[in-house]
Formats: C-alpha cells, sequence, structure tokens
C-alpha cells in the first residue's frame, strides 16, 4: 500500500512538472518553488514541447531570478560563531 501511494504522488508531481512545461508563464511564476532537479525537467519537457530554442530562452529567463536560500540556524550554543547571534543578544538587552 504505501508503495502505491508513493508511486501515486510521484505520477502526480510529474503531471505539474509537465503541466508547468505546457505553460511556461505559469513555470515562471513557479519556477522558485521548484525542488532540486525539478527545474531539469520542466525545461527538457518544454524541449519537448516548445524545441531547444524556446527552452534555452527559458532556462536562462529563469536562471536569472534568484532562488532564495532559506537557511535556518537552531542552535543553543551562545558564541561569536554563531550567525546573528550576538546582535540577536544585544538587541533583546
Amino acid at each position: 500500500m504505501g508503495d502505491t501511494d508513493l508511486s501515486r504522488k510521484q505520477v502526480q508531481r510529474d503531471d505539474y512538472l509537465r503541466e508547468l512545461a505546457a505553460r511556461p508563464n505559469f513555470a515562471l511564476q513557479k519556477w522558485r518553488k521548484l525542488r532540486k532537479g525539478e527545474d531539469t525537467v520542466v525545461v527538457t519537457y518544454m524541449t519537448l514541447y516548445y524545441r531547444v530554442d524556446f527552452a534555452k530562452i527559458f532556462y536562462k529567463t529563469a536562471a536569472q531570478r534568484r532562488r532564495p536560500e532559506n537557511v535556518i540556524h537552531i542552535t543553543n550554543v551562545h558564541d561569536a560563531d554563531t550567525p546573528g547571534c550576538t546582535q540577536t543578544v544585544t538587541r533583546r538587552g
């Protein structure tokens, strides 16, 4: 039963990536939220739908939009090497 659910989820995600490839404007809006490697899948499908030249232009345009790198540091250690630790403590008093 677990394998079936996983496969179903994979198929649904692949369908979503195909939809993005078929709708470049929508893909550009969702580009930052793609998981690692999914951008390559979208561009591959887009190549099949719109040819190589269009896919290259799309990829260059999408790549210029920076993907935010969300990094969260959780620690109970107070030292100068912890990013933001001294600033946070100083501001709070």
